[in-house]
């Protein structure tokens, strides 16, 4: 249960002031000498103001061995991210100007990911990772799919253009 965490209020990393939170990222209670803490969050959660207050608390913070992936997918419930907001023009300089160690990839490519996560820094990181939603699907790639089912043709067709 501590490691589940949401966005409304229920002890997410976005109250990593609090004394509990510091704690649970704290990696000599754990019996691991060089332990990560991850932290994912969708970009359209980026325009919750909790995230914007940890993003600037984090990194006068001790929480070196804290990594933020941020899936930068550019879609959410209602449409595309940037239609809602402007921060999505220079999201990495925005994290990056509050002390993060940040650097944006891309997020299909499972390598590339692997080594990014492996990186030591002296600061937290944050990963912006661009994706696209429902890469590989025709029909899944738009914000309109968000949250969706599909049906018994269109799971087929979905297997079908993915080649499984």
């Amino acid at each position: 249960d501590d490691y589940c965490r949401d966005n409304y209020g229920h002890t997410n990393w976005g109250y990593l002031d609090t004394y509990s939170d510091k704690e649970l990222l704290d990696k000599s209670k754990y019996d691991i000498e060089d332990g990560k803490v991850f932290c994912l969050l969708g970009d359209g959660e980026m325009q919750e103001g909790q995230v914007w207050e940890s993003l600037m608390y984090v990194p006068k913070t001790d929480l070196k061995n804290l990594v933020c992936l941020i899936d930068w997918n550019k879609g959410q419930n209602d449409g595309w991210s940037e239609d809602f907001s402007s921060m999505y023009d220079n999201l990495r300089e925005r994290i990056s100007s509050f002390g993060w160690d940040c650097e944006t990839i891309d997020g299909h490519d499972v390598n590339v990911i692997s080594t990014k996560l492996a990186v030591e820094s002296e600061k937290p990181r944050c990963i912006i990772l661009n994706t696209m939603k429902g890469k590989g699907v025709s029909f899944m790639e738009d914000p309109s799919w968000h949250a969706k089912v599909p049906t018994e043709e269109q799971y087929e067709q979905a297997i079908k253009e993915l080649g499984v």
